[in-house]
Formats: structure tokens, C-alpha cells, sequence
């Protein structure tokens, strides 16, 4: 049996009782036995090297002495990072890049290694013309074979070979990494569409249709309180209490707490409620009951101060848009108003991953916290970034994730009266920035569009949102950083040119993008 090696799963490590395998070996010094099945011993001579073919050497092989079999450990060969594969009736070995390095044939109840297919290739004195297109397509960025068998024929990279793709290659990194997860078929449908502004309704009459307030979206304000001109600089606040929740009700209604508000202190308690709501048949009946005495209510609320939970100065200057109050509200509400301020809300070496081994955290408190945090983004691009990199991992935060969050909180309690300026008597010139975080995310490699817009010399948008598929190089990622930002000074610009219209001042011609 001194030509039969034995793969054997149970065994420490590789062992033969005969010298003739080695190619070096090396004495011990100390006494070394090794113990077998049966209780019986044998002692290490020494430890070697053992070739058995040009792809196959083992390493750390011990000299046992009177062992009748040659021995090749699995686990051994695993550590060596070779690849041990068991099937019905064979076996093989692989190395780290999935070559086929000998394989295995059943001897008995076990399997014993062919020598014959572990010999070296047979050497060819004719090379090939075409080089190795895998290696050229790893280092290209993972481009695309047919693009590099065009390149390669046209020869218009400088030191790019001669290439060849054999049919059907297919590069699995490549095709994960494009992959875009389809979306979830609604099960019902949602109204979104919320009306831009406040507008006077041609006909008196009540509209049945209508469900929804008359509300402003936040970017439309901004741009708003942007372009006035000095005339129209200290504006009013005026409401026309149309929708259901300014119908208060007579009867007496209790809810349950509903999901992702219940208090922590009353868990068992309901809410009373004092105006109507969405759903409720007392919503319609409560409407309809105030405007049937008089269609409409107008109040004049004087000067601007608050505006859908923004808070606004105004000055002759210029308008301070803040939410320093709603700010103050959360560090108390989370019990963060005593903590140590920090002076930026994110560090430079923050990588937030799954961290999948890390402890579970309360997920309920820590949706409240990024909820809180996301609301206050409307004034806050300085956290915008860190916040929507933490709002990723809302469906299992862990310990790191929340540490992230109350560092933004303690960066909050640092900064609590910033806000945006809009100087009076500037240009309407529209200015874009863009900028990408090339592969950012540590779990699917891809990258991070940041962009922002500026109206003259302020800021009225912008957003920091993950690609939808993975950038192939810097340059990729950048752009799909830029053509966002175009996009959305296209929109900008319409809705420009319709304010300048009808103000009668001079517009806007071009739009000008900066980029990393």
C-alpha cells in the first residue's frame, strides 16, 4: 500500500511511513506519537514535503514510522486553501480559483487519490496568440467581452493583445452587481399626488372629490420665498379651513394607539379625539355640517412665522428658515438633551455595515429616532447624508447603527439654531453641484449620489441617495451624480420660468453644473 494515499477525513494531518515520498525532509527534535484508531502508536521521525504532482504538494507531511498507508488530511488541505468536494461515487480537489488539481477514486469504503490525473499538463512548444481575456477583463473595470474582442481587433488601446471570447462567457460579479430588485406589486392604490399650492376653486360649490388638505411641499417654499422681490418681502399667512381635520366633533370617538406611535409610559390606554380624521364617517358629516352654514373660513394669521412646522424670520435683509424648537423637542423626547455636543454629525471613518454579529437594538425606538431626524433634513443638509445612511438599516439595527444616529442627535445639541438663509435682492441664477461616494456601501458595493441647487446665492435643494446599480468606475458614478442634478434643475427652471412670468423680472437662461 506504499503507492496508495488515502483521503482521509478524520486524520490531524498529512502522514506517510515512507521515505521515498519526500522530497525534504527535517528531524524533530522532540518525541512526537501519533495515536490511531486502535489504540495503537506510532512515532514521528520527522516532518517534510511531498510532491505528487506539479499542481499537488503537500506541506507539513509527518514521517510516521511503521504506518502501512499513506494519509492526506482534509482539513489540512483545506488550511491550505485547496477545495474538497464529495459526491456519490467521486471526489475531487480544487485550488482557489476552482481549477480541477486531482481527483479521487473509490478504494473500498474510502477514496484514494489518482495519481494519474494529478501528472502535469503536457508543455506545448506553440503558444497561443490570443491572450488570457479573463485577466483583461478584470482590469478593464469588468468590461464587457464582446467590447474588449472590438477593442482588442481595432486595436485602439495601446498594449491591449489580442483577444478572443469563447461563446457564452458569463462574468457573475458583472451580473449580480447589475441587477435591480424589481418592485412589489401594490395591493392597493395609493393617492400621492398632493395639489401644489393653494389655489382659489373656480366654482363655489363644495367638491365631493377633494379629500385632501391644501398643502405647499417644502422645495416649492423655498423657491418661493427665493424669488420675491422687496415689494412682496414680509409675507402673510393666510388658511382656508376646507379640509376634514378642521372639523371638530361633537360625539365622543376613542382609538387605539396606532402602530409606531404608542406611548412607552401608557401602554394600555387610547387616544380621544377632539378633531376629525381620515376614514371616519364622523369626518365627512363634521365637514359638511360647517360648510353647509358658510362655504368657506378665512383668517389672516398675520406675519409669516411658522409654515408647516418650519420656523421663519423676516427681515428687511433677508428670511431665516429654522426648526431650532422642533430640534430641542426630539433631543428631550429621546433623553439626548444633557448629552456631550459633538462638532460634526458624522466621523470620517465611519463604514456602517449589516454588522450582522453585533447586539439587536429596541427597532421601534430607532425608526423614531431616523423618522425625527429625516423630518428635520427639510432645513438641515448638513446631516442629510449621515441620516439617510442610517435610515438603510431601520429593518435590523444593532448597536453600531444606533451609536451612529446619537452622535447626530449629540451633533444637534451642538448646532441647534442652524437654518437657511435667503438673502433679499440676488440673482436668479441657478447653480448645480454634484458628487458621488464611488462604492460607499460596504454591503452591495454601490455608490452615493449627492447633489444640491442653489437659486443665486442660496440653497433651495437637495438630496443624498444610493444608485440603483453599481458604478464600474469613478467616472460612472459621477455622472449619474450629475444627471441627477440636471434633472432636477430642469424642474427648477420650469417652475421658475412660470414664478418669473408673471412677477415681470428677469429670467433664467441657463443652468450651471459643477462636479468632483
Amino acid at each position: 500500500m506504499e503507492d496508495v494515499w488515502i483521503m482521509d477525513s478524520g486524520c490531524s494531518k498529512h502522514m506517510t511511513g515512507h521515505r521515498k515520498w519526500f522530497s525534504s525532509l527535517n528531524p524533530i527534535s522532540t518525541k512526537e506519537y501519533i495515536t490511531f484508531g486502535d489504540n495503537g502508536q506510532g512515532k514521528v521521525m520527522g516532518v517534510g514535503s511531498v510532491s505528487l504532482s506539479a499542481k499537488l504538494s503537500l506541506r507539513e507531511v509527518a514521517f510516521v514510522q511503521n504506518l502501512g498507508f499513506n494519509l492526506v488530511s482534509v482539513s489540512q488541505l483545506l488550511d491550505e486553501g485547496f477545495e474538497v468536494r464529495f459526491k456519490k461515487g467521486a471526489c475531487c480537489v480544487l485550488d482557489a480559483e476552482e481549477t480541477l488539481v486531482c481527483s479521487l477514486l473509490p478504494f473500498g469504503h474510502v477514496f484514494r487519490v489518482d495519481l494519474t490525473s494529478v501528472s502535469g499538463p503536457a508543455r506545448c512548444l506553440v503558444a497561443s496568440p490570443f491572450a488570457d481575456i479573463w485577466k483583461w477583463h478584470r482590469r478593464l473595470g469588468h468590461l464587457s467581452f464582446d467590447l474588449l474582442v472590438r477593442l482588442s481587433s481595432m486595436g485602439l488601446i495601446r498594449g491591449l493583445p489580442k483577444l478572443r471570447a469563447e461563446k457564452d462567457l458569463v462574468c457573475h460579479p458583472c451580473r449580480h452587481g447589475k441587477m435591480v430588485a424589481a418592485s412589489h406589486i401594490p395591493v392597493s392604490q395609493v393617492m400621492t399626488s398632493y395639489p401644489e399650492a393653494k389655489q382659489v376653486v373656480e366654482t363655489s360649490e363644495v367638491s365631493f372629490d377633494e379629500t385632501m388638505p391644501r398643502t405647499t411641499p417644502p422645495l416649492s417654499f423655498r423657491v418661493m420665498m427665493k424669488k420675491a422681490p422687496p415689494s412682496l418681502r414680509m409675507r402673510k399667512q393666510m388658511d382656508v379651513k376646507s379640509a376634514f381635520p378642521n372639523g371638530f366633533i361633537e360625539e365622543e370617538v376613542y382609538v387605539r394607539q396606532p402602530p409606531g406611535f404608542e406611548s412607552a409610559r401608557f401602554p394600555d390606554r387610547v387616544y380621544k379625539l377632539r378633531k376629525a380624521l381620515y376614514g371616519l364617517k364622523q369626518a365627512p358629516r363634521a365637514c359638511f355640517a360647517e360648510q353647509m352654514s358658510r362655504e368657506f373660513e378665512m383668517s389672516l394669521m398675520g406675519e409669516l412665522q411658522f409654515f408647516i412646522g418650519l420656523q421663519i424670520k423676516q427681515g428687511l435683509k433677508g428670511t431665516f428658515v429654522h426648526q431650532a424648537k422642533y430640534t430641542r423637542d426630539i433631543l428631550k423626547k429621546f433623553n439626548l438633551g444633557d448629552s456631550k455636543p459633538m462638532t460634526t454629525p458624522m466621523s470620517t471613518n465611519t463604514a456602517l455595515d449589516a454588522d450582522e454579529d453585533g447586539e439587536a437594538v429596541n427597532q421601534k425606538e430607532f425608526r423614531g429616532m431616523t423618522g425625527s431626524l429625516l423630518y428635520l433634513t427639510a432645513t438641515r443638509p448638513d446631516i442629510q447624508f449621515a441620516v439617510c445612511l442610517c435610515a438603510r438599516y431601520q429593518a435590523s439595527p444593532r448597536t453600531s447603527h444606533l451609536q451612529a444616529v446619537k452622535r447626530i442627535f449629540r451633533y444637534l445639541k451642538f448646532t441647534p439654531e442652524l437654518g437657511l438663509w435667503y438673502s433679499s435682492g440676488s440673482s436668479l441664477s441657478l447653480k448645480g453641484f454634484s458628487d458621488a461616494d464611488h462604492a460607499g456601501c460596504r454591503i452591495d458595493r454601490k455608490s452615493t449620489s449627492g447633489t444640491c441647487q442653489l437659486l443665486g446665492t442660496s440653497l433651495v435643494s437637495w438630496s443624498s441617495r444610493k444608485q440603483a446599480s453599481v458604478a464600474l468606475s469613478t467616472t460612472e458614478a459621477e455622472y449619474v451624480a450629475a444627471a441627477s442634478c440636471c434633472s432636477q434643475l430642469l424642474w427648477m427652471k420650469a417652475t421658475l420660468s412660470d414664478f418669473v412670468l408673471r412677477l415681470r423680472v428677469e429670467g433664467v437662461d441657463n443652468a450651471l453644473i459643477k462636479g468632483d
